[in-house]
């Protein structure tokens, strides 16, 4: 079980690389067997940052997301990772790995 941080952010508007700016919603999951799911959504553009500490997790990003052990993305215990330009509505789903 692992808790889970998520923050969606949109993206600097000039230069190169490309970062996210100030998170504009966030919010925290705690992880288990089963497919957990943000309320917060993205919107269109936005950089989604997940960070998991207490455990590693599986994580799906979609309109109606359900994670799966396995599939997509693996956020390990103490990292952070960005995924960038979401659609609107995104959420992101995790579960535990």
């Amino acid at each position: 079980m692992a808790t889970v941080h998520v923050t969606f952010s949109g993206a600097m508007s000039s230069g190169a690389p490309v970062f996210p700016t100030t998170p504009r919603a966030k919010e925290a999951i705690t992880s288990s067997g089963t497919s957990q799911s943000t309320t917060a959504e993205a919107k269109s553009g936005d950089f989604i940052t997940v960070t998991s500490s207490g455990g590693a997790v599986w994580v799906r990003i979609a309109g109606t997301p359900t994670a799966a052990a396995g599939t997509d993305w693996l956020v390990t215990d103490g990292a952070a990772m960005t995924f960038g330009r979401a659609k609107d509505g995104d959420k992101v789903a995790i579960i535990d790995a």
